[in-house]
């Protein structure tokens, strides 16, 4: 079977909508679950705290790197292998 270059567009216009959707559907679910299950100045706490660590994390690797992206990528790096850590040993 043979398609046309307008159909295959046309085809990954439509999977890139639906990509796109799950991602919305899949951030609505967790912040609506926060809303619901999660006690709201715990929430601020931990709000609170994983930012004071990405600052820190980030203004370190800033005065060592000297480059502003990167001490970003590896504060968003550092941050979310924490959070897969504890994840996994939960």
């Amino acid at each position: 079977m043979k398609i046309t270059k307008s159909q295959l567009r046309q085809i990954i216009k439509e999977e890139k909508q639906k990509l796109v959707a799950e991602q919305y559907s899949d951030t609505n679910n967790a912040d609506r679950t926060l809303g619901i299950y999660a006690s709201t100045s715990l929430l601020g706490r931990f709000e609170d705290a994983m930012h004071r660590l990405y600052e820190d994390i980030y203004k370190n690797a800033l005065e060592d790197l000297e480059d502003s992206d990167e001490a970003m990528d590896l504060a968003d790096e550092a941050l979310l292998a924490l959070v897969k850590g504890y994840i996994r040993s939960a």
